[in-house]
């Protein structure tokens, strides 16, 4: 997604430059100050001499979650400077706050990772359907009416009869759907599939989740389409999303 938004902005006359995790965590000089304000000015120089100047910058797009910080073999050494590029990272991020497409929530200094419950309860907030779930121990032999297992706990009786479920174990059973449709919110534009996008509530909810890019999944079952997932860091999108993106 980085890739395609940065030739698209070049095309546009635009100039952009993509930074990888790799890049920062190796560079060779961060320099962080605060001043009486407690206003931030970073500057990190790369391995390649070229400079990167908090006050200089535009517009930021974030897509780094983590540094991988392989060059630390001990596993715990290696956990604990993740956490501390981590929070170095924030502090560039928040000196440039002004600049970022999406504002950043430093709480716990680590990018959140928005659990997939939360994002569905979020669009039933908003007026969404989305699909029926049913979790349970002991199935006993039946799935409820309508619905399939889709998680289930590994056995041996399982493999020789794929068919039947065990009782007694951890199945979870989600309701029947079909012919999947992705729509993709970017900022407050929605952008997808025409059956879905007549669908109001998604005005809704892209203004509750105030994020900069998310796929909404939908599914087709018997009371038509429900919200299947909600991704919100998408590796792909289509052509006309990254466009928006590079408007916006």
């Amino acid at each position: 997604v980085a890739s395609s938004l940065h030739e698209r902005l070049a095309g546009m006359g635009i100039k952009s430059h993509i930074v990888t995790a790799e890049e920062l965590q190796y560079a060779s000089l961060w320099t962080h100050t605060l001043d009486q304000h407690a206003k931030g000015f970073t500057e990190i120089k790369l391995q390649n001499n070229e400079a990167i100047r908090s006050n200089e910058l535009k517009a930021v797009w974030n897509r780094i979650r983590y540094f991988p910080m392989a060059h630390f073999k001990n596993e715990t050494d290696r956990y604990y400077a993740q956490n501390e590029m981590s929070a170095l990272y924030f502090s560039f991020l928040k000196s440039i706050e002004h600049t970022l497409f999406y504002p950043l929530n430093a709480y716990s200094l680590s990018i959140p990772e928005d659990n997939p419950m939360y994002l569905k309860h979020e669009a039933i907030k908003s007026g969404l359907k989305v699909l029926n779930y049913y979790f349970t121990t002991s199935p006993r032999w039946q799935s409820p009416k309508n619905m399939i297992a889709v998680i289930t706990g590994k056995s041996t009786f399982q493999k020789k009869a794929p068919h039947l479920v065990w009782q007694n174990q951890p199945v979870m059973f989600s309701e029947e759907a079909s012919d999947p449709k992705s729509v993709w919110i970017v900022g407050n534009e929605i952008l997808g599939d025409e059956i879905i996008l007549k669908n109001n509530p998604l005005k809704k909810l892209a203004l509750n989740l105030k994020k900069e890019l998310v796929e909404v999944q939908f599914a087709k079952t018997s009371e038509g389409y429900k919200v299947s997932n909600m991704n919100s860091f998408p590796a792909y999108v289509p052509v006309d999303v990254i466009s928006s993106l590079a408007s916006q």
